[in-house]
């Protein structure tokens, strides 16, 4: 069962991930899925680095073509010390 916690990122990424991740794994092209992870993955790189790259990780593993994951990836691990 899904609690609510103090952190509303926290909230929100517990509430659509999956759903999103679910429908990229049955059509991984769908844009409105990929884009708003990628976004949600970027945004919690500088609070919790290691989210981020399992998020980004899956989205490089459903669409390989798409170079966005790869590139946040690239300038997390950049950033990161």
């Amino acid at each position: 069962m899904w609690r609510p916690s103090t952190d509303v990122a926290v909230d929100c990424m517990a509430q659509v991930r999956e759903p999103l991740l679910s429908v990229l794994r049955i059509s991984p092209d769908f844009r409105p899925a990929y884009d708003p992870l990628l976004r949600m993955a970027t945004a919690l790189g500088p609070i919790d680095s290691a989210a981020a790259r399992v998020l980004l990780t899956d989205l490089q593993q459903l669409q390989p073509s798409r170079p966005e994951a790869a590139q946040a990836l690239r300038d997390l691990s950049g950033a990161s010390p």
